[in-house]
């Protein structure tokens, strides 16, 4: 062993340091990252632990799905390779790579290198060899990617790639260097990120590209062009796209971000080529630099730019004109905003005013304005499928009767904002969307203070359309509320005297729409309600529905459509009708007022040694409690909290109510074939087999247990102390003297004899059933048994005296009697 540790010793001298680990999987490190790579399973995260160095390209191989987490590390080639064209990182066809960068900097870095030991990239997606035709995958999240000539790139040979860009920082440092250089058909869409070279930021040859964010700046100086069939053409624009001798499409679209270069965005075609097509849109962004294009015209309709804008380029119906801050800005040529008719409106605002009776005015552009209708003419407003969005409180009516129609959007992004507020004008809501994202305020509002109503009672009905405030939280003056979509003014005049909100239909997210501010509701006896009666909100995928239907059950002043939805928010719980639920554990716990009306529980089932909870009386549709019995026993005692009905002894237990005692001897009496057992009654039964109790249409009653004669009943479990030698438990076909402590399990009963002393008491109390007599018979039975003529047990074998057992008796008077002894 000696031998052995000093040999590693000497390996490790030799060596000078252990070999560290650069990669992990999970806690499972690794020596190198290929190894870590080639290790990795679709969906895990290969994790830097250390900078890597590497003398050949790192293969991500077709198959793999694998997150790159470069854990503020650094990937950079090693000091003695030589430079070649490819790249640190290859991803392979069929393969996927995801790259991040979990370290509170973000600042790993993939580094192509410079100089005479460069790699010329950061990331190359597939290379001339690869087999097959599946794409490409790249997807950057964060971390900082550099290589010389580009810091992602590809080639016109190999296409179908997708790379999606969310943030990060990519640089170019070669003079003639591009951040992602793309040629190939492929799409690429940028979300986000930092994008610089000097000669572009990104180069676009073929394919498809979407951006809508991100910041692209190329460094170089001047501008210029020059055909070129293996690499970058553009120099000195931070957009760069230019045909390629493969002559594909290309389609580009910009909806953000910031573009800054002595041009910020060149469309060119150094080839000459006569195809392929090439579709440009810039809708949005912000643009220093020139904007130039050879192949297309009649692209922006958006942005703002730092330098004029050819004609040619603009949208039709759209214009570049100069703002009062000094920038090139896109917009609506000869601005119109609504029409009435074939009348049409610079403003939103002045088609309102010019509205008479009847009319409709008609959106024909999203507008971003807050608008104050006073115009007292009832007309209606079509939004046109157009969004009106308010940094304030959108619209608010002071008019007449407003009603809104057609698809469209009317939101305040406004944190004290509302939607639509009928403040002293009534709305009709027949369509649309309403939002806004106000802690404070609601997305419909209705009313003003007393002062300013001037006599007017304004309303809100909503015939349908969607509603949602968005804001996080809870409502500001309530806290027990979440901000509201509804609401009415807490001082509003007349409150009790007319329905201030009225919904008729609708879609409602995030809370109730019969939810306002509870303070006010609490003052408005005829709108404790804003859903129509004959409606009410149902929740389906996170929203509430307006539907037909009828309440039964109220918590405060919300009503609900049954008395589940009504358990599930409160505690007290008043009936509206006659209601039916399934279980009665659908109100357990709950405190209900049934108001003059009747509850239904579907099926109410007891357990055996479970006491149950009854809050109230109630009927069960099916009530059912079932007992095993001992073997060899049929007799038993029974108290349940509901109605029971007489059985047959076979198929369902036989019910005896309690009589009287005499010596030793307990007789029971039969219950009538269509007579029923009170809930609460304790009695004795008989069955051959299990006792199931099942009763239909049973009244089911809280009332604690009545004591029949001296059958007392218990719907728990009850401990008897000892020395009480009057209680007697059933066991087998008698009552037996308690002489120890007993416990008496629930839905039983048991016997308090306490009419005879003490020491008269007998130890067994043998059950006598009254067939043919009356219980005031069974002194007389007990005093003519020893006269009996003929004595019998149940196998016809004759005895000169009864016996312990079931004795059958001749009388003197001819009369064959039962009688049991124990």
């Amino acid at each position: 062993m000696k031998r052995i540790i000093y040999t590693l010793l000497g390996i490790m001298l030799t060596t000078g340091v252990w070999a560290e680990n650069v990669a992990k999987i999970g806690e499972t490190e690794y020596a190198t990252l290929q190894g870590a790579f080639d290790a990795a399973t679709t969906g895990q995260t290969v994790q830097l632990i250390a900078d890597v160095k590497l003398a050949e390209w790192l293969n991500v191989n077709s198959g793999k799905d694998v997150t790159l987490d470069l854990n503020d590390h650094t990937i950079a080639p090693t000091d003695d390779r030589v430079k070649t064209n490819y790249c640190i990182i290859l991803v392979h066809r069929g393969a996927k790579l995801t790259v991040d960068d979990s370290s509170v900097g973000k600042t790993g870095c993939i580094d192509g290198g410079t100089g005479d030991h460069a790699y010329y990239g950061g990331i190359l997606l597939t290379k001339n060899d690869d087999p097959g035709s599946e794409p490409a995958t790249l997807v950057v999240n964060n971390g900082k990617i550099k290589g010389e000539y580009a810091a992602i790139s590809g080639n016109g040979t190999r296409h179908n790639t997708n790379v999606t860009i969310n943030g990060g920082t990519f640089i170019a440092t070669d003079n003639e260097g591009t951040a992602i250089y793309h040629p190939q058909d492929g799409s690429l869409t940028i979300t986000g990120g930092s994008f610089t070279g000097v000669a572009s930021a990104v180069e676009l040859r073929s394919g498809t590209l979407n951006i809508s964010g991100g910041s692209f700046t190329a460094t170089a100086s001047s501008y210029s062009c020059t055909a070129n069939g293996n690499g970058i053409t553009t120099i000195g624009a931070a957009l760069a796209i230019a045909q390629h001798t493969t002559k594909k499409d290309i389609s580009v679209n910009i909806s953000g971000g910031t573009f800054s270069g002595v041009k910020a965005v060149s469309e060119a075609n150094p080839q000459g080529n006569t195809s392929p097509a090439v579709t440009m849109a810039i809708n949005n962004g912000t643009f220093t630099g020139d904007i130039t294009a050879t192949d297309v015209n009649n692209f922006v309709s958006g942005g703002t730019f730092t330098s004029a804008v050819a004609d040619g380029y603009c949208a039709p119906g759209f214009e570049v004109v100069l703002d009062a801050e000094g920038h090139y800005v896109a917009k609506a040529e000869t601005a119109v905003e609504a029409k009435i008719g074939e009348t049409k409106y610079a403003t939103l605002a002045a088609a309102l005013a010019a509205a008479t009776e009847g009319q409709t005015v008609t959106l024909l552009a999203d507008i971003n304005e807050a608008i104050v209708n006073t115009n007292e003419n009832n007309f209606t407003i079509d939004l046109n499928g157009k969004n009106w969005i308010s940094s304030g409180d959108a619209f608010k009516n002071n008019g007449g009767t407003v009603t809104f129609t057609g698809d469209g959007l009317v939101k305040s992004t406004a944190t004290d904002g509302i939607a639509v507020w009928a403040r002293t004008g009534s709305i009709i809501i027949n369509s649309g969307n309403y939002e806004n994202c106000s802690n404070e305020e609601a997305t419909v509002y209705v009313g003003t203070t007393n002062d300013n109503l001037g006599g007017k009672q304004p309303t809100i009905t909503i015939n349908d359309g969607s509603f949602k405030n968005t804001a996080d939280g809870v409502y500001k003056w309530n806290t027990n509320l979440k901000p509201l979509t509804l609401n009415i003014i807490n001082n509003i005049a007349d409150a009790n005297t007319y329905q201030a909100i009225v919904i008729k239909g609708g879609n409602f997210y995030g809370n109730d729409p019969s939810i306002g501010d509870d303070s006010q509701l609490n003052k408005i006896t005829n709108n404790s309600n804003f859903v129509s009666p004959e409606l009410h909100a149902t929740m389906e995928n996170g929203k509430f529905i307006i539907e037909e239907g009828e309440y039964v059950a109220q918590v405060g002043y919300l009503k609900y459509v049954t008395v589940a939805e009504a358990a599930a928010v409160g505690d007290d719980i008043t009936l509206l009708a006659d209601a039916t639920i399934e279980t009665i554990n659908v109100v357990s716990g709950k405190t209900l007022k049934k108001n003059g009306h009747e509850l239904t529980v579907t099926n109410f089932t007891v357990t055996d040694g479970v006491a149950a909870t009854i809050p109230f009386d109630f009927t069960a549709t099916t009530a059912t409690y079932t007992r095993t019995m001992p073997a060899g026993t049929k007799w038993g005692t029974v108290c349940v909290p509901f109605t029971l009905t007489q059985g047959d002894g076979t198929s369902a237990p036989k019910l005896y109510t309690f009589g009287n005692i005499d010596g030793a001897t307990l007789t029971v009496n039969e219950v009538a074939a269509d007579a029923t057992v009170a809930p609460g009654t304790p009695v004795v039964f008989s069955i051959t087999g299990p006792a199931v109790f099942t009763t239909s249409n049973a009244t089911v009653s809280p009332t604690a247990p009545a004591e029949t004669g001296n059958l007392v009943g218990t719907y728990s479990s009850k401990k008897i102390e000892t020395g009480l030698s009057s209680i007697y438990y059933i066991n087998g076909d008698a009552f037996h003297q308690a002489k120890a402590s007993l416990t008496v399990p629930a839905y039983r009963a048991y016997v308090n004899y306490t009419t005879v002393p003490l020491g008269a008491k007998p130890s067994v109390l043998s059950l006598f059933v009254d067939d043919d007599m009356n219980a005031t018979c069974v002194g007389a039975v007990m005093e003519e048994m020893a006269t009996a003529k003929n004595i019998c047990d149940i196998l016809g074998r004759q005895f000169s005296a009864p016996k312990k057992g079931i004795n059958i008796m001749k009388l003197a008077d001819g009369k064959i009697i039962k009688v049991i002894i124990k």
